[in-house]
């Protein structure tokens, strides 16, 4: 398969729309956990009030008040649940990159993601779970204000409009990235060696042989930076991100072609800049290497995109 250079290689810091980032936590880590405990112990509280366990004091008659005291209890406690192993999981990551950076001091790519030295797979599954997944959340959690807003509170039953809206934009890519799965299967990137390092040539090979009949297959080899911002403080303390492209270099094939069994993997060869492009997932405003693949069809499109292992060369000790 013959490819050739769109333009070329970018190196103007761009600034990217709907990407998807790559920070693992905000904050330290493990910070979420007592905000996780309080949660719960909230929540533990509420739900027993609406029980009659806990007097509620001049509303222990009131049947309406105690199922509503079940149900908001129940969402902050789920809410804790949910904060409390995101932080835990966030901690187990971070300490196990403590120990393989103490391990490998001269091989820092160990420490810094969870590679596979063979390649890489396009995450899909996991994005279509964890999408269907905060959906549900979301579902669960705004229930309470949609019952409120249909007994009588107009105003609130406008404002959770607005939530259901991005609900349903939520869910509906999720099934976009369902039915992509469903057609085009799992797309996986071969590694010729690792890690690669700056100033080298990529080899890669691609794989997916369900593509089939294409009318352009398109591959970008990018450089990314996640900007983290922190807006607000105290309570209305929030993270925004911000996904800017460092460096970019692209190619198309020549015309029209098919992917299939006999067709893979695809050789792909590009050149790595010897610039300072390292990778590092693990800090605060990540930088890492991905390589994206476009197959125009007819009907829907194909896109993968795939993290990279590029990282500086350090000398051996």
């Amino acid at each position: 398969m013959e490819f050739r250079r769109v333009e070329p290689p970018q190196t103007q810091r761009k600034k990217l729309r709907k990407h998807r980032h790559r920070i693992r936590h905000f904050g330290r880590p493990g910070g979420g956990r007592v905000l996780g405990v309080i949660f719960v112990l909230v929540g533990t509280i509420v739900m027993l009030m609406g029980a009659g366990v806990i007097p509620m004091g001049g509303g222990d008659s009131d049947e309406g008040s105690r199922r509503m005291a079940l149900v908001f209890g129940g969402m902050f406690a789920m809410a804790g649940l949910v904060a409390f192993f995101a932080s835990q999981k966030a901690v187990k990551r971070h300490d196990r990159s403590k120990e393989m950076l103490a391990r490998h001091p001269n091989e820092p790519w160990l420490a810094d993601y969870e590679w596979d030295s063979r390649g890489i797979d396009d995450g899909r599954r996991r994005q279509i779970r964890k999408s269907f997944l905060w959906a549900a959340f979301a579902v669960v959690w705004l229930a309470p204000f949609h019952w409120i807003g249909l007994t009588g509170a107009t105003v609130a039953l406008v404002f959770m409009a607005l939530f259901d809206v991005a609900i349903l934009l939520l869910i509906g890519h999720a099934v976009y990235l369902l039915l992509q799965q469903r057609k085009y299967g799992t797309s996986r990137v071969e590694f010729d060696r690792f890690p690669y390092h700056p100033g080298e040539t990529l080899d890669v090979g691609f794989t997916n042989p369900s593509i089939g009949a294409f009318r352009a297959l398109r591959i970008t080899l990018r450089h990314v930076e996640d900007e983290v911002k922190i807006r607000g403080t105290s309570k209305n303390r929030r993270y925004e991100v911000t996904s800017y492209q460092l460096y970019a270099d692209t190619v198309e094939t020549t015309g029209p072609g098919e992917l299939n069994r006999a067709a893979c993997p695809v050789a792909l060869s590009l050149p790595l800049p010897a610039e300072d492009y390292t990778t590092r997932l693990s800090g605060r405003s990540p930088r890492y290497w991905e390589l994206e693949v476009h197959a125009d069809k007819l009907g829907v499109d194909y896109r993968a995109v795939f993290l990279l292992p590029v990282y500086a060369r350090l000398e051996q000790t």
